[in-house]
């Protein structure tokens, strides 16, 4: 609110407000920057939104208008433009907010403005995201459910000071609900709404928010627009089908975290979305923080000071040439005028809800008796005190209170004085709970009430069959052996528990825990063939084949004898360099003879070392090296060693008894390309047998080569599975069609709409259509009426319409 002021307007008084100059007109009222005037000179700049004439005597517009200043009224967040009042004037409703001296967002970028930085860009979203949070879990009495619905580069303002605010934040889901049956009461603009706003789904819930401001951060960090088409109809096919891109491919800058992070928030299926507001935020804090990319309030105004400058320094004018102007009150002129007052938690009044204003002339003389029984001017500072405050619950109580890195309390926390448009970073850290934390910027005289409900840390007891296994959690080492108790498990994110155990193969397993859960799991642990321990066996042949020099592996077993010089033979081509042979063993004591001279055994060695291996497609306890293996078979074995960034490397082994087959081998570093994956329709995406996620899908380092892709749909009844070749150090998109055909055959002429677009007039042959559900209708052009059919499209087959299956 600041922009786009109409200077021809003329100044006029309305009730205790002079209104200096109109800001804008929508479909349902006007706003006005305006001057809010009080006793003893008090005056404040503030925006009046007030309702169209015409709409003044309807009494739906005006429950409607009423019911959005009630529900802006509960709502006070730093990032939110904040709801004063409302009230009305001689038969006129308004509603007075607060005044941002600033510009919508669109005004700073492309094509009119520079493409916004990436460190600024992710301050906006932070700000916005943790708004869109509050808003979501806000709770007042019933449960709102607030969702904006329209969130867009024009409802996003930046303040001249750094500052950033969420405006027209649209009406509840109860509210929703009350104004279902009414045309064209919930509104968004097709460009930034969800797919599910598009196809009219009866549910819309908090995550069509995240996709819309998605799409803004999209066009905020590449300075393209996503969704722009010409018409409405071929928008909002855009919003549906069009492939989203990640932002890297226009901006270099932008990092790989931050591509899938933003691709994440702009996927069509809701489901794999960010679950929420905060999850999205968090996302983007842990990018910053690992990144060391800083940005605030302070940055934000000096980046627009330096390229908006003149703009700016203009607007200043303008805004303290309308401060400047005055008009008097109207001569004893009663004004029939009521108010609604919104207290700083989004409550009314303590008295009454509506109150008639009392005569004028009550309040100088209020004020006066409060100056004499006051202390004269000593009472002034206090009545006109513009310091932010703080209050911090949390759930438990007890939980420290950090400001900015500094201790100021534990929970509950109230009155905490904070400096008005500054930013601040808070966070709550109890013992056994998850670190909670938001950023805050206060506006003057705002009083900032702050619920946290706290998530218990998961715990979990591990035990082992046999005790006494190492225990890797996340990949991380834990001191502690089997049993032994995890702790301070974050119940948010998935947790992966390796245990191993000298003599028995690994287990690994996967654990999704809730806040707060106990459990108690034990593991057992698979004995290798052989008996004994692996060290163990290792130390009986240690020394065997440190005398053969890297080769590449020979076609047979070397016999038993004295050590030879392996022979020349061609390696898998690409994969490096290895040798493979058997010396003769070491001699064994008389008594173990029999029993170690029938085990076969390995030795592998790799550069680099700590590759997996694999044998027979089962994964080994050790990786490289590895000294005398004892292995549980002999003859012909499979032996596959993987080690990240790195070309795998597979080969056959030949294993006799009483042998150890010794390999080495050279990696060569693998190279990589990007995959994007967008079907029509949409499918969930399988590479090489793995799950990645449902289209549009992005995977930067892929290894170069042959592939198998599997996209599956069975709503459309879609399995397809696609050999495909990635290119190294390019961007390899998938992008395929799956369509079936239409033909509509009428004995009227009729126009015909798929999906709401039209595609022609009867008839209609063979028009293809991607496979899945649709709506067909019908249009008659005698006027006869129009008709709305179910459809459905097979792959590859003709769905067929005529007079008689349409009846």
């Amino acid at each position: 609110m600041g922009w786009g002021m109409d200077e021809a307007f003329t100044a006029t008084s309305f009730g205790k407000f002079f209104l200096l100059a109109k800001i804008a007109e929508g479909g349902m009222g006007e706003i006005f920057l305006a001057k809010e005037r009080g006793i003893a000179g008090f005056e404040k700049i503030v925006a009046i939104k007030r309702i169209l004439p015409e709409f003044s005597r309807s009494s739906r517009f005006i429950q409607m208008f009423q019911d959005e200043a009630i529900l802006a009224g509960k709502i006070n967040h730093p990032n939110i433009v904040y709801t004063n009042e409302l009230g009305e004037i001689d038969g006129s409703f308004y509603i007075s907010m607060e005044y941002i001296h600033g510009e919508p967002l669109d005004a700073f970028l492309p094509p009119s403005a520079p493409r916004i930085p990436l460190d600024h860009a992710l301050y906006i979203a932070i700000s916005v995201l943790s708004a869109l949070d509050y808003a979501h879990n806000l709770r007042y009495g019933e449960d709102l459910y607030l969702i904006h619905r329209d969130i867009k580069p024009k409802n996003i303002l930046l303040t001249y000071e750094g500052g950033v605010k969420i405006i027209d934040f649209g009406i509840s889901k109860n509210l929703q609900r009350k104004f279902a049956t009414q045309p064209d009461t919930v509104k968004g603009t097709p460009e930034y709404m969800s797919p599910e706003q598009i196809a009219g789904s009866s549910v819309i819930d908090h995550r069509s928010d995240l996709f819309s401001f998605g799409i803004v951060f999209w066009e905020m960090l590449t300075g393209h627009r996503l969704f722009e088409a010409p018409t409405f109809k071929e928008t909002c096919s855009a919003v549906l089908h069009r492939s989203i891109l990640p932002p890297s491919s226009f901006n270099p800058e932008i990092p790989q975290e931050l591509d899938e992070i933003v691709l994440r928030a702009l996927m069509r299926d809701r489901e794999v979305r960010f679950p929420s507001a905060a999850a999205f935020r968090d996302a983007l804090l842990a990018l910053r923080r690992k990144r060391g990319i800083g940005s605030g309030a302070i940055e934000l105004a000096a980046y627009l000071q330096e390229h908006f400058g003149e703009r700016i320094a203009e607007a200043d004018l303008r805004l303290e040439r309308f401060k400047g102007m005055t008009l008097p009150f109207p001569a004893e002129k009663k004004s029939n005028a009521s108010t609604v007052d919104f207290l700083p938690d989004g409550k009314r009044s303590a008295n009454e809800v509506v109150r008639k204003r009392s005569p004028s002339f009550h309040r100088p003389l209020l004020f006066l008796l409060l100056l004499f029984v006051g202390g004269g001017a000593g009472l002034l500072p206090l009545l006109y005190k513009r310091d932010a405050h703080l209050d911090v619950q949390s759930v438990p109580e007890g939980a420290l209170v950090y400001l900015d890195g500094r201790r100021i309390g534990t929970t509950p926390l109230t009155g905490i004085e904070l400096v008005p448009n500054r930013v601040y970073e808070l966070r709550l850290v109890k013992q056994g709970y998850r670190e909670a934390s938001q950023l805050l910027q206060p506006g003057p005289g705002d009083r900032l009430r702050l619920p946290f409900r706290l998530q218990a840390f998961a715990t979990l007891e591990i035990a082992s069959e046999p005790p006494g296994a190492r225990i890797l959690l996340d990949g991380k080492v834990v001191e502690d052996r089997t049993p032994a108790l995890l702790s301070h498990l974050d119940p948010t994110i998935p947790h992966t528990v390796e245990l191993s155990r000298e003599g028995y193969l690994p287990s690994i397993r996967v654990f999704h825990v809730q806040p707060g859960e106990k459990r108690s799991v034990t593991l057992s642990l698979t004995p290798l063939p052989g008996g004994g321990t692996a060290a163990a066996v290792a130390s009986r042949g240690k020394g065997e084949g440190k005398a053969h020099p890297p080769a590449r592996p020979v076609a047979s077993a070397t016999p038993k004898g004295p050590p030879v010089k392996p022979q020349a033979g061609k390696g898998t081509p690409g994969e490096g360099t290895s040798s493979a042979s058997r010396p003769h063993p070491p001699p064994l004591p008389r008594e173990a003879s029999r029993k170690e001279g029938e085990t076969s055994r390995l030795t592998i060695r790799t550069e680099p070392a700590g590759a997996t291996i694999l044998l027979d497609g089962r994964p080994l306890p050790r990786k490289t090296p590895i000294e005398a293996f004892p292995l549980d078979r002999s003859g012909r074995r499979t032996l596959t060693l993987t080690l990240p960034g790195f070309a795998p490397f597979t080969t056959t082994l030949e294993a006799r008894p009483g042998e150890t087959v010794t390999l080495q081998h050279r990696f060569e570093r693998r190279q990589y390309g990007q995959l994007i994956v967008d079907s029509q329709p949409w499918t969930t995406v399988f590479l090489d047998g793995v799950k990645l996620d449902t289209t549009p899908v992005l995977r930067d380092n892929v290894p170069a080569g042959e592939h198998t892709l599997r996209l599956y749909n069975p709503s459309a009844g879609l399995d397809e599975v696609i050999p495909i070749s990635i290119e190294p150090g390019r961007l390899n998109k998938i992008a395929p069609r799956f369509e079936g055909f239409l033909t509509v055959h009428l004995d009227r002429p009729a126009e015909v709409y798929l999906d709401g677009k039209r595609i022609g007039s009867t008839p209609i042959d063979r028009f293809p259509v991607v496979i899945g559900a649709h709506e067909l209708k019908l249009k008659f052009i005698d006027l006869s009426g129009e008709m709305t059919l179910p459809l459905r499209i097979r792959r590859g087959e003709t769905t067929r319409f005529t007079e008689a299956t349409i009846r």
